[in-house]
């Protein structure tokens, strides 16, 4: 079984909710919300998609470790969205949010 070309359920699941800004974040294009900042960092930006995978300072070790970069021009988050090989980003978006949950969990945000 070639790791590189094989996704479970899991794995589709979560390509599709990243495609789709389907996560649940403080900013989604399919929902109001009063705060739409980020809960991780304090750049007082909006928390969506792009700024999740892409920019959030906090996040940053969870890119080095998955994708081997700090930030992602939003070009290069296209790129790896539209990639045949989407492993990476996937890993890098469920560890991510794992930590995201756990910490708002915490802080009560």
């Amino acid at each position: 079984h070639d790791d590189n070309r094989t996704y479970t359920l899991q794995h589709l699941r979560r390509l599709f909710k990243l495609r789709g800004e389907l996560l649940f974040l403080n900013h989604t294009p399919w929902l109001e919300r009063d705060v739409q900042t980020c809960s991780l960092c304090n750049l007082n930006a909006r928390e969506d998609i792009v700024h999740f995978l892409a920019v959030c300072p906090i996040l940053t070790e969870f890119r080095l470790r998955y994708l081997e970069v700090r930030t992602l021009a939003v070009s290069s988050l296209r790129d790896y969205l539209n990639a045949l090989d989407c492993h990476g980003l996937i890993n890098f978006a469920r560890s991510a949010w794992r930590y995201r949950f756990q910490l708002v969990q915490e802080l009560n945000f």
